[in-house]
């Protein structure tokens, strides 16, 4: 699959890494001096400023997640078609790909079995980018700060 008809979309995940990456990485330098643990209007803005960061990592994350399954049915015409009703019907997110789940494996189950080894593919790019975010902000770190 991902050596045929999804090459596409498996390289444009691994392309959509790297910012992840980056996001993840900024975040975590920027919430290394935060304490959240009490109330104080002196950190609102590094805080909002934290947040947002963080938070567009995750969407960027699911989105290229997202993208990637999808681009990967895609491929496949009579999900494709039926991915294409769904969101026509107003069904999205989970639910869609939920849904194009269980059209695949009616369709077939070597197919299905091959978008499960597909998803695997995604959550290890998610922990290798956690991974990599964690290392270059722990680098980073200790050469702004001198190793404190």
């Amino acid at each position: 699959m991902i050596f045929s008809y999804a090459r596409g979309p498996f390289l444009e995940f691994l392309r959509n890494l790297t910012p992840q990456i980056l996001l993840l990485s900024i975040a975590i330098i920027m919430g290394a001096k935060l304490d959240i643990t009490k109330f104080d209007l002196s950190n609102t803005w590094s805080t909002m400023l934290f947040i947002t960061v963080i938070g567009t990592f995750f969407a960027a994350a699911i989105a290229n997640m997202f993208m990637f399954i999808e681009g990967s049915c895609r491929s496949i015409e009579e999900i494709d078609e039926k991915s294409k009703r769904l969101q026509s019907d107003g069904i999205k997110g989970v639910a869609h790909i939920k849904e194009l789940g269980v059209q695949l494996f009616k369709k077939s189950k070597v197919l299905f079995f091959e978008v499960a080894v597909v998803m695997l593919i995604v959550q290890v790019g998610f922990l290798a980018v956690t991974i990599s975010s964690i290392q270059a902000a722990t680098n980073l770190y200790i050469v702004i700060h001198g190793g404190k």
